[in-house]
């Protein structure tokens, strides 16, 4: 962003001279299809640049993620602060350059002969001086896309957009070093397992990755993934292998400002799908198909949708529940082919702030439970004829409910989450029979609305996550011996 006037006409004219002899300025005129999981950050940053960048108009935006115009370094730093804020600076093509000159462990020596797709990793920055021969001061910079393609922005035509190019376009002037940007003390193109993220902490990154409502998580053997919908209104999604987190925006929303709380499920394939409250009468869904996530919606038969939604995966089949007019329990279940839409035998007196939870165990038995008052839930659950639902005295003081409710299954065993007035998590539990009920050393702090999400794994490892006010992820998990808290 430090092209004076006269560079960057002298820019444009170049641009359009490189057209003119030939040198393909491959627009693309679709995103690409998003990965199911970003491998690095580079990648994030080279696939947000594909999504987002090519097409728009070339301007001077300033460092905003609030853009609609892009000039070459705001598009780097862009690209880059949508995967990890703070490894590209907020400066100009010049003074970026000079930074990452401090950093020698970001510099990859290229040279300035013809490049080859192996010297480079997506995310990599490549610097120009073309507004003067000497190859002293850069004054134009390029993200790598991956396929030898680099984001070209416009260089200053009017009404033309930032395109594709290859590797070598404008070779001479080419700096001899690329930059791999640092992410978090770690290369930004190491695998993500390895380089140091914010610990547990997927959304400390802030900006699009600070989350607008809950943090809903479930998990598979040795897996456990959070999703949110972050502050641009994209699903986000974390996954945790068993030694650090790998972040991952996708390309689709997910919720609404109004309706931000989601709700996930795996099935028995490993496969994640996410649903959400869209608008008091529509009920948004997307999950993986294998290879591409597919998004689409659940029809409510216009009854309607009164309260956040609980999704189910079991045996072949799907389910959405929600609370409907009068506070009568709705289902909507995919048995493969269609949707069915029933009317459980269960009336929902459902406290203001609650939405449902819903689980089902090993054998396909499904269960809801949902906030009654601030010292009761209720719970129902299908018991292979017909719904049994009771409600359930959490008792006064410490532990009353001052948070949504939250529901897991354990092997058949039952059990419920919720803040107490001390701000602990409570747990309890139903083995079949009866509730116990008691505190755990957890301190969710006092945010207000605070959401829970719990999932246990195959194993029988519980976790419960919960947004801390500010954004970012708290999660909590049963070690076996103990519960750790991570925030």
């Amino acid at each position: 962003m430090n092209e004076t006037v006269g560079a960057r006409r002298r820019i444009g004219r170049l641009v359009s001279m490189l057209t003119m002899v030939g040198v393909a300025a491959a627009v693309l005129v679709a995103a690409q299809p998003a990965p199911a999981q970003a491998q690095t950050y580079g990648e994030v940053a080279a696939q947000y640049a594909r999504d987002h960048l090519v097409g728009l108009t070339y301007g001077f935006p300033g460092f905003d993620m609030s853009y609609t115009t892009v000039d070459c370094s705001s598009s780097a730093w862009i690209a880059w602060n949508s995967a990890l804020p703070g490894a590209v600076p907020a400066k100009d093509t010049n003074d970026m350059y000079a930074y990452f000159l401090g950093k020698p462990e970001t510099l990859i020596y290229v040279g300035t002969n013809t490049l080859s797709a192996t010297s480079l990793l997506p995310g990599d920055l490549l610097f120009w001086d073309i507004s003067s021969s000497s190859v002293k001061n850069p004054d134009h910079v390029a993200i790598y896309l991956g396929d030898n393609q680099i984001l070209q922005t416009a260089l200053g035509q009017d009404s033309t957009t930032q395109t594709t190019r290859g590797i070598n376009t404008n070779q001479n002037e080419r700096k001899p070093y690329a930059v791999r940007p640092s992410a978090g003390g770690g290369t930004s193109s190491g695998d993500l397992t390895g380089a140091t993220t914010p610990g547990w902490n997927t959304v400390a990154l802030a900006n699009n990755y600070i989350s607008t409502g809950n943090f809903a998580i479930a998990t598979k053997p040795g897996v456990r993934y959070a999703f949110w919908r972050g502050a641009d209104g994209r699903l986000q999604q974390g996954t945790w292998n068993g030694s650090a987190w790998s972040v991952y925006s996708h390309t689709f929303n997910a919720g609404s400002a109004t309706y931000p709380n989601l709700s996930v499920a795996v099935n028995s394939s490993g496969w994640t799908s996410v649903a959400w409250r869209s608008s008091t009468s529509t009920i948004g869904l997307a999950y993986w198909g294998g290879s591409s996530w597919i998004v689409t919606s659940v029809p409510t038969q216009g009854h309607s949708v009164e309260s956040d939604v609980a999704l189910v995966e079991r045996a072949g089949k799907r389910d959405v529940f929600w609370r409907g007019e009068g506070g009568q329990l709705y289902q909507a279940t995919w048995n493969g082919s269609s949707w069915v839409v029933q009317v459980p035998a269960v009336s929902l007196a459902v406290h203001a702030d609650s939405g449902l939870a819903a689980v089902a165990d090993s054998t396909g038995a499904t269960a809801v439970a949902w906030k009654r008052s601030a010292t009761s839930f209720g719970f129902s659950y299908w018991n292979g004829a017909k719904w049994a639902t009771s409600s359930v005295w959490t008792g006064a003081g410490n532990a009353s409910i001052t948070s949504n409710i939250a529901l897991d299954d354990r092997s058949g065993t039952r059990d419920v989450f919720w803040r107490g007035a001390d701000g602990l998590l409570y747990q309890a539990t139903f083995n079949g029979a009866s509730w116990s009920i008691g505190s755990r050393p957890v301190q969710l702090g006092t945010a207000s609305n605070l959401q829970l999400s719990a999932s246990t794994s195959a194993t029988g490892a519980t976790s419960v996550s919960w947004n801390q006010g500010d954004g970012t992820m708290g999660i909590a998990y049963w070690d076996g011996s103990q519960w750790v808290t991570k925030k």
